[in-house]
C-alpha cells in the first residue's frame, strides 16, 4: 500500500510576529501563503496532516541547556524581548514566540515519528519559527529551537535509524545545524550556502568547500547561481557522497531565500522554483518514501510559494517542469565543485571515481588536470571578530536589518518570476508549466562538459566573484572608518552610545 504524503500547519504558530519592527520578512504570512497555496493547487488533498504539539524540554534539550528556556519563559514583554536580542545575532522575539517554537519543533518531532513508523511517507513541516541557525545557548538569525538537528539526533539515538542525512538549501550556512551535529559519523550534513569568500555571515572559514568528516559545504562566492548550477553540484559532488554513505532517512532544510529574485533579488541566488522538486526527487530516488522537508528561510511571497508547490511535487513523486540543462556550469560554481571534489576524494570513493572522470576529460582535451590553488582567498578577516566585540557590548541592531522591499521592488520581482514560469510553459497565454514525467537527466558525458576548467571558467569565476564579494568587504571596511555608518546588524551610532 502506498504510503500517504503528511504535512504539519498548525495557526498557532502565525502568534510569532515582530511587534516592535514592522520590516521583518520573517513573518506570519509565510507559513499561511505557502498553506493556502499547496491548498489551491491541491497537493494537500489526499495528505495525512499531523497534529502539532509543543516540544517538552526533555526534546528541547536534545540541541540547547534547559537555560536557554528559561531565560526566553523570563521574557514577558517586548522590551525584555528586544533588549535579549542585543546579544544575539539577526534575532527578534516576542512574547509569545516561545510557544510558537515549542510547536514547531515538536511537530517536526512528530513528523518523522510518523515517518519512521509508517503512518505516512514524505512530508513537509511547513513550520516557523526556523531552526536551522541555533545552536547551545545562542538563538539567532530568526531561529529559536534547532528543530532538524534535535529532529536528526532523536531519530538516530530513539527511533532506530542509523544512518541519517540532512539536506540544506537555505541561502545561509546550516551553521546551528552543523554546531549540533558536526560529530556526529551516524549523520551526514549537507549545506550549499552564500559564503563570498567569508564576507558573508556568519563570516566563518569553516563554512568554505573543505569541510571535515560528515559535512559537505557548498559555497557560494558570487551572486545568482541558477538551478543549473546547483543541480551540477548535487550531481558532482552531493549525490555520489550520498549514495556511498547510503542513508536510511533524508531529512530537508528547505529554505527559499536561495530562490530566483527572493527578499535579495539580484544579490541573492537565482535557483527557480522546479530546481526545488528536481533536488528533493534526487532524494527520494535515493531514499524512497523517507524524505522529509521543514520549512527555513524564504522571504518573497511569490518565490516561496512557487518554490514550495514544486517542492512538494517532488516529494509527492508528481510530474515537474521541465527544465533545459545549460552547455557549462558558471564559473564561479564550476570551481566550487572541482574544489569540494578534490578535498572529499581524499575521503569518499564515490567523490574520487568522479574527480577522476574529470581530469581524464582534462587531459584528452589537452587541458592541464586541475588542482586546488596554493592558498584560499579568505575576505572575511576582522568581520567575525567585530561581531563578537560588538555582541559582548550588547550593540547589535534589533531593527531594519534590511529594508523591506518596496512596492517597485516586489513588482520588478514578481514579474522576473511569472517570466521564468511562461519561458517554462508550452501555453504562453495562460502560464502554465510543461509538466513531464521523467526527470530531465544528462548522460555522464554531458555532465562532465558542464565542468571544463580552462581559461575562460576561471575568467568567469574571478569576474563573478568579484562583482559579489568587493562591495561586501567595501561596505564592512567603510562601515569601520565611518562615524555613523550601517552595516547588515551593525550600526556605529548604536556602538558608540
Amino acid at each position: 500500500m502506498a504510503l500517504k504524503f503528511g504535512f504539519v500547519y498548525d495557526e498557532r504558530m502565525l502568534a510569532h510576529e515582530c511587534l516592535y519592527d514592522c520590516s521583518m520578512e520573517e513573518s506570519p504570512e509565510r507559513c499561511r501563503l505557502i498553506y493556502e497555496r499547496l491548498n489551491q493547487d491541491g497537493l494537500l488533498k489526499d495528505a495525512v496532516r499531523i497534529p502539532a504539539r509543543p516540544a517538552t524540554n526533555e526534546e528541547i534539550t536534545i540541541g540547547h541547556p534547559l537555560g536557554l528556556v528559561r531565560q526566553l519563559e523570563s521574557l514577558k514583554t517586548n522590551e525584555d524581548c528586544e533588549n535579549y536580542c542585543k546579544t544575539k545575532d539577526y534575532l527578534w522575539l516576542q512574547p509569545s514566540s516561545l510557544s510558537a517554537a515549542r510547536l514547531a519543533l515538536g511537530s517536526c518531532m512528530d513528523l518523522v515519528k510518523a515517518n519512521v513508523e509508517k503512518k505516512i511517507g514524505n512530508g513537509f513541516a511547513i513550520i516557523r519559527p526556523p531552526g536551522h541557525h541555533s545552536y547551545g545557548s545562542q538563538p539567532q538569525g530568526y531561529c529559536i529551537f534547532s528543530n532538524v538537528a534535535i529532529v536528526a539526533k532523536h531519530t538516530v539515538d530513539v527511533l532506530g535509524i542509523n544512518k541519517l542525512m540532512i539536506v540544506d538549501f537555505d541561502i545561509h550556512a546550516a551553521n546551528g545545524t552543523y554546531e549540533t551535529v558536526k560529530d556526529d559519523h551516524r549523520i551526514l550534513l549537507v549545506s550549499s550556502h552564500m559564503y563570498n569568500c567569508g564576507t558573508s555571515w556568519p563570516f566563518q572559514k569553516v563554512f568554505d568547500y573543505d569541510s571535515n568528516d560528515n559535512n559537505i559545504f557548498i559555497p557560494f562566492n558570487c551572486s545568482m547561481n541558477t538551478e543549473n548550477d546547483l543541480l551540477a553540484a548535487y550531481n558532482h559532488v552531493i549525490m555520489p557522497i550520498a549514495k556511498e554513505f547510503q542513508p536510511e532517512t533524508i531529512l530537508v532544510s528547505a529554505g527559499f531565500d536561495s530562490g530566483y529574485y527572493d527578499a535579495m533579488l539580484e544579490n541573492g541566488q537565482a535557483i527557480k522554483a522546479p530546481g526545488y522538486g528536481y533536488i528533493v526527487k534526487m532524494l527520494e530516488d535515493l531514499c524512497p518514501n523517507r524524505v522529509l522537508a521543514f520549512l527555513e528561510g524564504g522571504y518573497f511571497w511569490k518565490n516561496y510559494t512557487e518554490c514550495a508547490a514544486m517542492m512538494v511535487r517532488g516529494l509527492k513523486g508528481m510530474s515537474l517542469p521541465k527544465i533545459e540543462p545549460t552547455a557549462r556550469v558558471n564559473g564561479s560554481m564550476c570551481e566550487v565543485i572541482w574544489k569540494a571534489l578534490y578535498h572529499h576524494s581524499k575521503r569518499w570513493k564515490f567523490a574520487k571515481e568522479r574527480l577522476e572522470q574529470l581530469q581524464n576529460q582534462q587531459e584528452i582535451m589537452g587541458l592541464q588536470r586541475y588542482s586546488p590553488p596554493a592558498f584560499k582567498l579568505y575576505l572575511g578577516h576582522g568581520f567575525r571578530e567585530h561581531l563578537e566585540f560588538v555582541r559582548d557590548n550588547e550593540r547589535l541592531k534589533t531593527r531594519q536589518w534590511l529594508p523591506r522591499l518596496t512596492k517597485e521592488q516586489e513588482e520588478i520581482a514578481s514579474a522576473k518570476i511569472q517570466n521564468y514560469i511562461e519561458v517554462l510553459s508550452v501555453h504562453f497565454l495562460i502560464s502554465k508549466y510543461e509538466f513531464v514525467d521523467e526527470p530531465i537527466e544528462l548522460n555522464v558525458d554531458d555532465e562532465l562538459k558542464q565542468m571544463v576548467w580552462d581559461e575562460k571558467a576561471k575568467a568567469d569565476c574571478f569576474l563573478r566573484n568579484a562583482k559579489t564579494c568587493l562591495p561586501l568587504y567595501d561596505g564592512f571596511v567603510n562601515y569601520l572608518q565611518s562615524k555613523d555608518g550601517t552595516f547588515e546588524c551593525f550600526d556605529k551610532k548604536l556602538l558608540n552610545e
